[in-house]
């Protein structure tokens, strides 16, 4: 086996997040480290499996990953009504600390983020991290959130989802979008969210498939179709990523520092 699984707690006791750290069988061949900001609401279940696959092929290559959970989301401690983008932030930030005591000094850490998650690895990546990766950026929580309302509307209306619906559709429920709570505030953090530059003048890779924006930013990586859409529908298939995985993360760590090609 090329690398091992250890799930870990970290944080503090009135914070407590859950990770997982996939670390290399070879110490003396470990590169650096990569911290994995999963996306917000159902997206970080359904991205679960494609973000595991990921992070295991990282490892194969001698990077050290750490999927975090966020607190108030996945297997960290806190409910859902406590997530917050800043606090987001702020768990991207431990788990970045973490991160470094784990791979060690001299060696480069990294910032990943998916679809949202692109904010807290953003917000928490400083002077230190060597280089971030956008795997299918948001760059505008606003229209987002539209996205996301129309998801929510759609499903409520389902026949498929709700055999017994009347006329109609079944009643928004306040402060929920798609099951997962979503309040006023929450709402006016992610509808600020604007554009994908990383700070501190980081370079930075992007993953995307759609030929919009970020084509034009950023070391573009092609991301082939068979693994794009999983965030776009409420299916059970789209947890299950196509097999292109492993060259998707060969060409995106082609420029990563101690490749042979960086």
């Amino acid at each position: 086996m090329s690398h091992s699984i250890r799930p870990l707690r970290i944080g503090t006791s009135d914070r407590e997040l859950f990770a997982v750290a996939y670390v290399p069988a070879a110490q003396a061949a470990l590169r650096g480290g990569v911290l994995m900001c999963p996306p917000f609401f159902h997206e970080h279940f359904l991205g679960y499996r494609l973000m595991s696959q990921v992070a295991a092929r990282l490892a194969a290559q001698g990077w050290l990953c750490l999927r975090l959970d966020y607190f108030g989301s996945g297997d960290s401690a806190g409910a859902d009504e406590a997530f917050t983008l800043a606090g987001a932030t702020a768990d991207a930030r431990t788990a970045l600390q973490e991160l470094r005591g784990l791979v060690g000094a001299g060696r480069p850490v990294l910032a990943l983020g998916v679809r949202a998650g692109i904010w807290p690895a953003l917000g928490a990546a400083d002077a230190g991290v060597a280089r971030a990766c956008l795997w299918q950026p948001l760059a505008n929580g606003a229209a987002w959130l539209e996205q996301l309302q129309a998801m929510d509307a759609h499903e409520r209306a389902s026949r498929q989802r709700y055999p017994h619906l009347r006329a109609g559709s079944r009643a928004a429920v306040a402060d929920r979008l798609l099951g997962s709570s979503v309040d006023a505030a929450l709402r006016a953090e992610l509808a600020a969210q604007r554009g994908i530059e990383p700070p501190h003048a980081i370079p930075f890779d992007v993953v995307d498939a759609a030929a919009d924006g970020t084509a034009a930013v950023g070391r573009r990586v092609e991301l082939p179709p068979a693994l794009a859409g999983w965030e776009s529908e409420l299916t059970i298939r789209n947890v299950f990523p196509a097999r292109d995985v492993g060259a998707v993360v060969e060409r995106l760590t082609a420029a990563w520092p101690g490749s042979p090609a960086a």
